[in-house]
């Protein structure tokens, strides 16, 4: 059996994160953390939908120490700049590291300085970090001590061009556009005004408008494992759901394309992948029918030289939790669908 233990389990997703994993017939849970709490809780208090299925006791503090002796390997589900803090801590304690933050998904030091204004706390781990993508980098997951969880956003887009970007389909000289939906839980937990029932409800707004911190994730992301270097331009809104992630990504081919040319490609890359669905032609994605699921599901079209895609994922799960259960499976040589199938 895999220990696992999760810090952050008082978010969307560690909270996410434990009930895929109670499912799991290879791991079981046995540390928890939460810093928002004053004294160790059950974590049925914190989710009711806990109530009977687990007696875990959640800590309010993180014990490197205790969680070594009791744990293999650690989730990390804690904001950006807070898990660079903590992840060495744990890997000199040959604990193995899933971070579900964005700490780790760059390994340019003074590209993570430039977008988030310090220097990064880890330096020496940044460079070893294995991005997490499991349809394209199985492979290294498979040898890593730490993997870097994607985002949900580059989960969406990644996967729906990844496969034209390496076979050459997509024309380099003109920018990708990238128009994505999420649901209000990919924001966080934590309250804000901009997340109140009354102001999202009956809205669609854009935000971070062509200068959301996933866009650089995206564009080297793409170029390492295809070694196409693109030009992007994403534009993320907020919709009024709780889960789920829509991207509609138009890209130019300067080659004689046609539809199955790019069925084509998609097959070939995707054909081992159980978690990708291609949509049948004229047929497109829905939240609905990925939600509280691992699944993206992509559906594509092309008319003269413009390639329009569409993927859909559940934020909480693809886009975060599943896909880190995912990653899990794929270090210790279980089967990718373990606990993400019925």
């Amino acid at each position: 059996m895999i220990r696992a233990g999760i810090i952050g389990v008082s978010g969307y997703t560690g909270c996410e994160i434990l009930s895929i994993l109670l499912g799991h017939p290879k791991c079981e849970v046995t540390w928890l953390t939460a810093k928002k709490i004053t004294s160790p809780t059950p974590v049925s208090d914190l989710f009711g939908q806990f109530k009977g299925l687990t007696d875990l006791v959640v800590q309010n503090e993180i014990n490197v120490d205790k969680m070594a002796q009791a744990c293999d390997l650690v989730f990390l589900a804690l904001p950006h700049k807070i898990s660079m803090s903590y992840a060495g801590q744990f890997l000199k304690k040959g604990i193995k590291v899933i971070d579900l933050s964005s700490d780790y998904r760059l390994p340019d030091l003074k590209r993570f300085q430039s977008l988030t204004g310090m220097a990064h706390l880890d330096a020496d781990n940044l460079g070893k970090a294995v991005y997490g993508l499991a349809e394209w980098n199985a492979d290294k997951i498979a040898k890593a001590e730490l993997i870097a969880n994607p985002g949900c956003y580059p989960t969406s887009i990644l996967l729906a061009i990844l496969p034209l970007l390496a076979d050459g389909i997509i024309d380099l000289q003109q920018p990708i556009l990238a128009d994505s939906k999420s649901g209000v839980s990919g924001a966080g937990r934590n309250p804000t005004q901009a997340l109140h029932f009354s102001e999202v409800n009956e809205s669609i707004k854009a935000y971070k408008v062509l200068e959301h911190p996933h866009a650089p994730e995206i564009v080297h992301t793409a170029q390492a494992f295809t070694q196409a270097s693109i030009q992007l331009k994403f534009v993320p809104h907020l919709i009024p759901i709780h889960r789920g992630l829509l991207s509609t990504i138009y890209a130019f081919t300067d080659k004689k394309t046609s539809y199955d040319a790019l069925l084509a490609s998609y097959r070939k890359h995707y054909r081992e992948a159980p978690f990708v669905r291609l949509c049948a032609r004229n047929t497109w994605p829905e939240v609905r029918h990925v939600a509280h699921t691992n699944f993206c599901d992509i559906g594509f079209t092309i008319e003269d030289n413009v390639i329009v895609i569409v993927s859909a994922i559940d934020n909480l799960v693809k886009g975060a939790a599943g896909q880190a259960v995912q990653n899990m499976n794929l270090l210790y040589n279980i089967d990718q669908k373990e606990a993400l199938v019925p």
